[in-house]
């Protein structure tokens, strides 16, 4: 009894010991994580805010050191630390910079929600007469939301279609209500209403008469109205939503409104700064890849004359072999009778004519410097880059 009693008190206490060592690698390891990581940040705005840490490190580590210094809040204000490959080319490393942090730097501005509509959006209008997934009673409110995003909208320069394109997703019940084009993208916006259930369901249906053949509009009997709205923002032609916000006890739509657009302008700062940093990294590839391109035809080159240069030393062992070879039919003609005497000394001759011939050193002696060439005899020396245009395979 005392025995097992024992065993059991020395499985817990190992248990509790591998626990505690384990706690004492993580909090060795998130140690070391931040001793990194502030290193790597003091480092990169030292040089200007952009630093190559080279083939020493590698994008797993730059990744898990941006994703600190974001948690931690350790980064400049409104910069946030990314990383690409060194030179665009994975091979020379990776290199770490600062770039603006949009969400902090981009003002959330306020949107006012009219009262009254009276000179509605015609898409907000075509909502307002449309009965689907908001309830009659509710229908207004929805439309003043639109309404009060369609300004927001067009304050910023972008432009709301009078009427909303329909989506062709597949799905019947996520047809939007109101649609943006921006200058980077299209989006539209659905607004529903929730259930009792916080369910998502069709607050009017379609009633066919059996008789007349007629169709109506009716109230969804099994629709139980909660009042509770919710906006989605998805991209046009793509059903994974960019934003989705909707009436809770801490805050209301209205409140909300706010932040689906500070979304959106977060997201066009974004698209305009890609749109440059492409361009810069663009140029930079078009560099690198000259540079592979000019040492892989270096490599050809190499490989090229190292292929000759195995080519004449065996024409050159053979062209030695020939006239070896007719020095042994001039000896052995020596011993023949007259008439096959004269035919092997005449063969002897043509063997060392053709020995001359053959020999490389009667030929051009220099390195072969390649120019052009195939793609397909340039490629294995890229490196993983593309013989045609500047992109890596």
């Amino acid at each position: 009894m005392l025995t097992e009693q024992g065993r059991r008190v020395a499985v817990v206490r190992e248990r509790e010991r591998q626990a505690e060592q384990a706690q004492a690698e993580r909090v060795r390891a998130q140690q070391q994580l931040r001793t990194r990581a502030l290193e790597v940040l003091e480092a990169t705005i030292a040089a200007g805010g952009c630093l190559d840490l080279g083939t020493g490190s590698t994008a797993a580590e730059a990744t898990q050191i941006a994703d600190y210094l974001a948690r931690e809040r350790l980064a400049p204000h409104g910069r946030r630390l990314v990383h690409e490959p060194t030179r665009m080319d994975p091979d020379l490393g990776v290199a770490v910079y600062l770039e603006p942090d949009f969400v902090v730097l981009t003002p959330r501005r306020t949107v006012a929600v009219p009262r009254q509509l009276r000179n509605p959006h015609p898409a907000v209008a075509a909502f307002r007469d449309k009965r689907a997934f908001v309830s009659k009673a509710h229908i207004q409110r929805a439309a003043r939301l639109l309404e009060a995003m369609v300004s927001a909208a067009v304050e910023r320069g972008w432009t709301v279609p009078a009427k909303t394109p329909l989506s062709y997703s597949g799905r019947d019940t996520v047809q939007p209500d109101l649609a943006f084009r921006l200058p980077s993208q299209q989006v539209v916006v659905s607004i529903r209403e929730l259930d009792q259930r916080g369910r998502v369901r069709p607050a009017f249906v379609e009633h066919t008469d059996y008789y007349t053949r007629t169709s109506r509009t009716l109230a969804n009997k099994d629709f139980l109205s909660s009042g509770r709205l919710e906006v989605t923002l998805t991209k046009m032609w793509d059903q994974q939503p960019i934003l989705s916000v909707k009436d809770t006890h801490d805050a209301t739509l209205e409140d909300q409104l706010a932040t689906l657009v500070h979304t959106l302008e977060v997201a066009e700062a974004q698209a305009r700064w890609q749109q440059q940093e492409e361009s810069r990294r663009a140029e930079i590839r078009e560099v690198r890849w000259q540079e592979v391109k000019k040492d892989a035809f270096r490599k050809l080159t190499y490989a090229r004359n190292a292929e000759r240069l195995r080519d004449e030393l065996a024409r050159r062992e053979a062209a030695a072999a020939m006239r070896t070879y007719a020095d042994d039919i001039d000896a052995h003609a020596a011993s023949l009778e007259p008439s096959q005497c004269q035919a092997a000394q005449d063969w002897a001759s043509w063997i060392r004519r053709h020995a001359d011939h053959t020999d490389p050193l009667h030929g051009p002696l220099q390195i072969v410097e390649v120019t052009t060439c195939r793609h397909e005899e340039l490629q294995p020396y890229m490196n993983g880059w593309s013989t045609y245009h500047a992109t890596r395979q």
